[in-house]
C-alpha cells in the first residue's frame, strides 16, 4: 500500500512539474506574441520597443494612454513643457514613476541607442522641428498628425527617414477607423461603386475648441481647414489614390461673434474638381449641440457607400409614442477609439519590419499641397488652379 501511495505521489510530482514546463511555454509564448506584434518579415520576436512621447496635452495623454496598455512598448520619459499638462497625465495616467524633462533635454534624451523610436504629440507648429531631430539620431517616428503645414517641410522629413532607412509614420487615424477601411476597400479595392462620380464628407466637432486655442491655432484665420478639415483631405487624397485636384474653391463663414471678431472661421465648404471628373466636397463645423458627426458617402456609375456615425450603443426604443436611439459619441476620443489604438499598432509593426507606413510621402505632400492651395482660396474668396 505505501509503494502504491509513493508512486501515485511521484507520478503528481512529475505531473505538476510537466503542467508547470507546459503553463510556462505556453505564457513565454503569449508573451511573444504580445510583445512583438508578430514582426513577419524580419522584425525582432520577443522584444517590447522602447519609446519616448513628446507632448502631454489632450491628444497627447490620449496616445500616452494606449501606449501604456500596449505591451509590445516600453515607455522611457515623456517631454512636456507646461507644468499643468505633467500634472494633469501624472495623475490621470499614474505616471509617477515616468521621468517627465522639458524640450531643452531632448537632444540629450535622443542620443540614447536603447530608445527604439518616438512619438511626437505636440502642437501642429513643431511636428517638422521634432520629426527631423528624431529620424537625425535614428528613431523610428510617428507623428499624430501632418508633419507641417508646408509641403516641403514635409519632403525634407520623409527625405531624412528614407536616408535613414526609418519607418515615419503620419497619424491620420481615420485610415484606421475599421468602418473607413471598409469604406476604402469597397471603393479602391473591390470597385463596388464603379466609376467614382462624388466624395462628401461631413466633419461637425463637439465640443467646440478653446477660444484660445482657435484663434492662435492658424495666423490665417481658417483653421478650420489646416486644422480640422484635414482629416477630410488626407480622406480624400486616399480615396482618390493621389489624384492631385484640378482646382480647390473654399467657403467660409463665422456663426460665433467671439470667432466672428477675431477673423476666424468656425464653418467651412471645401469644393475639390479632379480632370478624372470626380467631385468632392468637405462639409465641415466647429460645433454641434447632437455629437461628434462624422460620415463620409462615395457615389459612382455602379452604386454608393456610405459611413455613418455609430452611436453610444446599438439600443432602440420603441413605444406607442414613437421610437428613440442613443446619442452620437461625444468627441474624438470616444469614437476613434479603436483606430488610435490600431493606429498605434500599426506604428510597431513598422518598427518591427512587417508593414510600411501606410500614409506615403506623395500622400502627406499631397494633402499638405491642397491645404495651402484651400489657405491661399480662403483668402483670395476664389477658386485655385493647381
Amino acid at each position: 500500500m505505501a509503494v502504491c501511495l509513493g508512486r501515485m505521489l511521484m507520478v503528481q510530482q512529475q505531473s505538476g512539474r510537466m503542467l508547470g514546463r507546459e503553463c510556462s511555454a505556453w505564457l513565454s509564448l503569449q508573451r511573444c506574441r504580445s510583445t512583438d506584434v508578430a514582426a513577419k518579415s524580419g522584425g525582432e520576436q520577443c522584444r517590447r520597443f522602447e519609446v519616448g512621447v513628446l507632448g502631454a496635452g489632450r491628444i497627447g495623454r490620449l496616445h500616452l494612454q494606449n501606449v501604456l496598455s500596449h505591451r509590445g512598448l516600453k515607455l522611457r520619459w515623456v517631454v512636456e513643457d507646461s507644468q499643468e499638462a505633467v500634472q494633469q497625465a501624472t495623475r490621470q495616467l499614474m505616471l509617477h514613476d515616468t521621468p517627465f524633462h522639458p524640450t531643452a533635454d531632448l537632444p540629450e534624451l535622443l542620443k540614447d541607442h536603447s530608445l527604439d523610436g518616438v512619438l511626437v504629440l505636440t502642437p501642429t507648429d513643431t511636428h517638422s522641428s521634432l520629426v527631423k531631430q528624431s529620424l537625425e539620431n535614428g528613431k523610428n517616428s510617428f507623428c499624430r498628425k501632418t508633419h507641417s503645414r508646408n509641403p516641403r517641410e514635409i519632403q525634407q522629413c520623409y527625405d531624412l527617414a528614407q536616408q535613414n532607412d526609418l519607418p515615419l509614420c503620419t497619424g491620420f487615424q481615420r485610415r484606421f477607423d475599421p468602418a473607413m477601411r471598409d469604406l476604402y476597400d469597397s471603393v479602391v479595392l473591390h470597385k463596388a461603386v464603379g466609376n467614382v462620380r462624388n466624395i462628401k464628407t461631413v466633419s461637425r466637432d463637439s465640443p467646440r475648441p478653446s477660444y484660445t486655442f482657435l484663434k492662435a491655432c492658424d495666423p490665417t484665420g481658417c483653421n478650420i481647414l489646416s486644422d480640422m478639415a484635414v482629416h477630410d483631405v488626407d480622406m480624400i487624397v486616399w480615396l482618390t489614390q493621389g489624384q492631385e485636384p484640378e482646382f480647390i474653391y473654399v467657403i467660409t463663414h463665422s456663426h460665433d461673434a467671439e470667432l466672428a471678431e477675431a477673423g476666424v472661421a468656425d464653418s467651412i465648404t471645401v469644393l475639390l474638381k479632379y480632370k478624372s471628373g470626380v467631385i468632392a466636397a468637405i462639409d465641415s463645423c466647429r460645433e454641434t449641440t447632437y455629437g461628434y458627426d462624422i460620415r463620409v458617402e462615395v457615389f459612382g456609375s455602379d452604386g454608393m457607400v456610405t459611413v455613418e456615425n455609430p452611436r453610444e450603443t446599438t439600443s432602440v426604443k420603441d413605444s406607442v409614442a414613437g421610437g428613440s436611439v442613443r446619442r452620437l459619441y461625444h468627441s474624438f476620443p470616444e469614437r476613434f477609439e479603436k483606430a488610435f489604438q490600431l493606429q498605434l499598432q500599426h506604428f510597431v509593426n513598422c518598427m518591427a519590419g512587417s508593414e510600411k507606413p501606410i500614409v506615403t510621402m506623395n500622400q502627406a505632400v499631397l494633402t499638405a499641397s491642397i491645404i495651402e492651395k484651400g489657405l491661399q482660396s480662403f483668402g483670395k474668396k476664389a477658386p485655385v488652379y493647381f
